[in-house]
Parts: structure tokens; C-alpha cells; sequence
């Protein structure tokens, strides 16, 4: 065993636990939550306790507290993803609020879709068509970024963006502003 093969394994266990034993809780807290979810049972059988307290800690840690949200000082998923969408050109928003794509190993935790794209939907303008998706098979989810890198790199307008080794070596990295204005 090499130490990249252990560390490989390492992570796609903690994944496995955080998509196992972690959850997001609904904003409105009415609904029935369970309180500690089961114990993770390691492959050497060693058996993890998980309280509720760390349970729901991806609740605060994706979507803040209210408190920050009501200052206007939380830097949460929701705020991060508007942020990021108002940057764009105007022409573009309407496309990139059309379609929102969850993706990766956090947006597996149970409860996350739904929270984001209920957060979302209160806060995109009313004149912008919003749609949050979330494939339902966790292997689309985590390999959905390797597949949009790999259909935007086979595309014909992309493969004019790219600069070669060669070329960033003899103009260096601002050489890339002029072949992407």
C-alpha cells in the first residue's frame, strides 16, 4: 500500500460518513427530525456514535445562522451561489438561474437539495425562471463535474481558449486575458 492509496481510501470513508451520518435540517423546524442518526459501523467494526448536535452540523455549516442572515453577514451556500450567478454578465443570468446544478460528495447529506433550493427560490428576482437540479443517483452527483469539465473541453470554441505549456511559457499567465476577454 502507498500512502496516496491509503489517504484515497481515507477520504472516500470520511464521504461515506458525512453522507451517512449527516443532515440538513428544513428551515421551518415543524417537520419531524429524527434525533441522532444510526451508528457508523467502520470496516474494522469499531462502531461511531453520532450525536445530534454533530448531526446537524451541516445545517449551520452550509446555511449559517439567522442571525448573520438578518445582518447581511452570512457567507453561506445560497449567498455564495447568488453572488456568484449576480457577477455574471446580465445576458447570462436568466440561463444560469434556468439551471442550477447540485453537485459532488457534500451535496449527497440528506436534506441539502431541498433546503438549498427552497432558500433559492425566496431570494432569486421573481422575473428570473429558477430551477435547482439534483441528480437522485450519487454517481452522477459526484461525477457531474468530471462530466461538464469533459464536454466543455471537447468543445470546438473551448479548444481556441486553451494556451499551451509553450505558449504560457514565453508570454506567462496574463497572456490568457487576451485569448478569453
Amino acid at each position: 500500500k502507498t500512502e496516496a492509496h491509503v489517504q484515497f481510501f481515507r477520504m472516500k470513508l470520511m464521504d461515506d460518513v458525512m453522507a451517512s451520518t449527516c443532515r440538513v435540517l428544513p428551515k421551518e423546524r415543524g417537520e419531524e427530525v429524527p434525533e441522532s442518526p444510526p451508528p457508523y459501523i467502520l470496516p474494522d467494526g469499531t462502531k461511531l456514535n453520532i450525536t445530534e448536535k454533530a448531526s446537524n452540523l451541516a445545517t449551520e455549516y452550509f446555511f449559517g445562522d439567522d442571525a448573520q442572515e438578518k445582518q447581511g453577514t452570512s457567507t453561506n451556500l445560497t449567498n455564495i451561489v447568488l453572488d456568484s450567478i449576480g457577477a455574471c454578465d446580465p445576458d447570462s443570468r436568466r440561463d444560469l438561474f434556468g439551471t442550477i446544478i447540485l453537485s459532488g460528495g457534500a451535496s449527497l447529506i440528506p436534506g441539502l437539495a431541498d433546503r438549498f433550493t427552497a432558500e433559492v427560490a425566496l431570494k432569486v428576482p421573481q422575473m428570473f425562471k429558477m430551477k435547482v437540479v439534483a441528480p437522485t443517483s450519487s454517481v452522477e452527483r459526484l461525477g457531474a463535474p468530471w462530466i461538464g469539465g469533459s464536454i466543455l473541453a471537447s468543445l470546438g470554441t473551448f479548444q481556441q481558449m486553451w494556451m499551451s505549456r509553450a505558449e504560457f511559457l514565453e508570454h506567462g499567465a496574463d497572456h490568457i486575458n487576451k485569448k478569453c476577454p
